[in-house]
């Protein structure tokens, strides 16, 4: 087994204003995106003091355990009482080390293009959704609640099985200087 898919499988913790952080999901990015926080947009977007204190509450939970939680009559004054907890803090700090967080938990395997298809107007988010749980056997859940980074392996292991693509060996990678195409 490589040793990329090992630490994507079981990512290193990261704790940011004080909460331990889940790995991220894809799960997260529905509710980021939902909730138009600028870490996970799709246009460039500045980040806000509120976009970070979104963020690291909904990636410090399962999703559908924050989804319960924002459902609750005290999630209002939960939050409230933990931004007065967290208090003044480097918003640049704290905002790098989030970002660092994602691109940590985000990162794909790199893979070689085997065959041209169509480019499908699906999010990626559907795709890899799907994958997973028509074609590999996950729950929505499970596959909601993985970790990003090995739900990407798995996904492209998959399109690697079907001929689509096939994933760099680490001479390929060590050749590009990791740069792929």
């Amino acid at each position: 087994m490589s040793a990329s898919y090992i630490k994507a499988a079981i990512p290193e913790p990261h704790v940011i204003l004080g909460r331990k952080l889940r790995p991220f999901c894809i799960g997260h990015y529905l509710i980021l995106s939902r909730f138009d926080c600028a870490y996970v947009s799709e246009t460039s977007a500045n980040a806000s003091r509120e976009d970070l204190i979104f963020a690291v509450l909904v990636c410090s939970m399962r999703p559908k355990d924050f989804m319960a939680f924002v459902e609750d009559d005290g999630a209002e004054k939960a939050v409230k009482d933990w931004g007065k907890k967290v208090g003044v803090f480097d918003f640049k700090e704290k905002s790098d080390a989030f970002q660092n967080y994602l691109a940590e938990h985000s990162q794909m395997p790199a893979f070689w293009i085997e065959q041209d298809g169509q480019r499908s107007g699906a999010h990626w988010t559907q795709s890899v959704l799907l994958c997973l749980t028509s074609q590999l056997g996950y729950t929505r859940e499970e596959a909601e609640e993985m970790p990003l980074t090995q739900a990407f392996h798995d996904y492209l292991k998959h399109a690697e099985n079907n001929g689509a693509v096939r994933l760099m060996t680490p001479e390929e990678l060590e050749a590009t200087n990791g740069v792929t195409a």
